[in-house]
């Protein structure tokens, strides 16, 4: 009787074990990742000024004799040298090149996100980044798409629309409420 009554005492302990170490895993990830955060570079506030148009002679962003690279160590290579670019307001650019040459350098420069070395960066107005790599919550797509924001009806079938969802939606098991994200 004391063996039955030591398993029993046992039984619920045991039957948590798997949903534990699944927990402590996805602890030990999300923990890795917030360290990889808290560990980079500050950005320097003050790498990209911030003008009026007409400080700009027309141009909406202009970078003069700029030279940059990735971290604040000095023997560290200059990615970008020596780079002059002027964007008129309004028009219409697209970086062409091969892999490695700097396209994505340049926008990370306009970010703000590489250290500058020399030369100066000039933006007016705002600016959005869109990476290509999709940044998706661990929730449902229409929380993904509401993204925090009050439902929408309207905006919301906008937003389908324009992203060419309707297929996609059609396709999940749950429509909207179908839980997408990162598998851990």
């Amino acid at each position: 009787f004391v063996s039955l009554a030591l398993f029993n005492l046992l039984r619920g302990p045991l039957v948590s074990f798997p949903n534990m170490i699944n927990s402590i895993v996805d602890a030990r990830v999300s923990s890795n990742r917030i360290g990889k955060f808290l560990n980079n570079d500050e950005i320097d506030k003050y790498a990209v000024d911030r003008v009026p148009i007409e400080l700009l002679h027309g141009n909406s962003v202009n970078i003069e004799n700029g030279s940059f690279r990735w971290s604040n160590l000095f023997d560290d290579p200059l990615i970008l040298k020596n780079i002059n670019l002027q964007i008129s307001q309004g028009s219409l650019v697209a970086l062409v090149g091969m892999v490695g040459s700097g396209k994505s350098s340049i926008l990370a420069t306009l970010l703000g996100e590489m250290i500058k070395v020399n030369g100066r960066v000039s933006i007016s107005g705002k600016i959005a980044y869109v990476p290509q790599t999709a940044w998706i919550m661990n929730t449902t797509l229409k929380e993904n798409i509401l993204f925090g924001r009050d439902f929408d009806e309207k905006l919301y079938d906008q937003v389908i629309e324009a992203c060419a969802l309707e297929q996609d939606l059609v396709m999940l098991p749950a429509k909207d409420q179908t839980e997408i994200g990162e598998k851990v």
